[in-house]
């Protein structure tokens, strides 16, 4: 089989937090995680896992695990907020707390962010100057 290049991008959020009563259903996020690791170490392959702080800060060791594997972790808002929801200030705040988190969980450098819900969009063109600001590539 050729080796190929593989661009992976993963968002890595609780969705129990985006729904009513979602903390009702059973807690998934380490298993699912610990079963997206097995099956990428096992084609050699890494990925960029898109992030929140809600995780960030409830699982600090699941992230230096995925730092561990060689993989990159980047900012997806500190609550999965969409940018529509937010304006130039706000967006700069949520994007702190999201990287305050990520690195306070070891991640030492967060370079890259995607957007919570396709939300960057030509109305929300104003998040590229934020997140210049900030050091995202």
């Amino acid at each position: 089989m050729k080796k190929r290049d593989l661009l992976l991008a993963i968002d890595l959020e609780d969705v129990r937090d985006q729904i009513p009563d979602g903390h009702h259903y059973q807690d998934r996020v380490e298993v699912n995680v610990e079963q997206i690791l097995d099956l990428l170490e096992s084609r050699n392959a890494r990925a960029t896992f898109f992030t929140v702080g809600t995780i960030a800060r409830r699982l600090p060791g699941l992230l230096r695990e995925i730092l561990d594997q060689g993989h990159e972790i980047a900012a997806h808002g500190n609550n999965h907020t969409q940018l529509t929801k937010l304006d130039p200030l706000a967006f700069e705040t949520d994007l702190n707390q999201n990287i305050d988190s990520l690195m306070a969980a070891g991640v030492p450098v967060v370079s890259g962010f995607r957007a919570p819900t396709f939300s960057l969009t030509e109305r929300t063109g104003w998040a590229h100057d934020v997140l210049a600001s900030q050091g995202v590539r």
